[in-house]
């Protein structure tokens, strides 16, 4: 597993090697992600920091378009996200009209990738005071970027099984450590970050 082999190195964290990103900013990106997966429907996958970037790797099952729920909705979605990493993901098959494909994905995202991503995702929202979706993909891996941020720590790997989420980060003092939470803990700390956040607007608004 990802989170086990970088526990496993016993090498200090080089700077210069790897720059680090800021730490107060991993929620943000990795909502942004999120929101890929949840179109590409990856339910089990390992992101890894690497300097700057981001690589995701995973495996989703897709279903016949024509079949989908939502066929329009689907397929323009599925294609919007494919067309993006075409030639940036492992056994790529892009899934047809009549069989379904197993994909495993290989995602590189550059901080150019995620700003863009994230510009398109604002301009989608109908409306960006409505109450996000606790429970998805992009809004617990935003949790858990903000307890990374919370720690002060760097980000170096995340493992996304069914129902548990493991950390990997690496502390001020250059320790490594492992937590792992269940989603539905995740969620509780989600909740416990809108509510902070929903006061401190409330708050700015006197």
């Amino acid at each position: 597993m990802l989170c086990n082999r970088f526990l496993a190195l016993n090498q200090q964290w080089n700077p210069e090697e790897f720059p680090m990103l800021n730490t107060a900013d991993y929620a943000q990106p990795l909502r942004t992600m999120g929101q890929d997966l949840e179109v590409l429907r990856v339910e089990a996958f390992e992101i890894e920091s690497v300097g700057n970037d981001y690589v995701i790797r995973g495996r989703t099952e897709v279903p016949p378009l024509e079949e989908s729920p939502s066929h329009a909705f689907k397929k323009s979605g599925l294609r919007a996200v494919w067309g993006r990493f075409r030639g940036r993901y492992s056994e790529q098959k892009e899934p047809t009209a009549h069989q379904p494909s197993s994909v495993g994905l290989e995602l590189h995202y550059t901080p150019e990738d995620i700003e863009r991503l994230e510009r398109e995702g604002q301009a989608r929202r109908r409306d960006p005071n409505r109450t996000p979706n606790a429970h998805s993909t992009s809004q617990l891996l935003r949790a858990a970027g903000a307890y990374v941020d919370h720690k002060g720590a760097r980000l170096l790997a995340i493992s996304w099984r069914d129902q548990s989420v493991s950390i990997v980060y690496e502390t001020a003092q250059g320790r490594r450590e492992l937590d792992v939470f269940r989603l539905d803990s995740m969620y509780d700390f989600w909740v416990r970050m809108y509510l902070r956040r929903v006061d401190r607007t409330r708050s700015d608004g006197l």
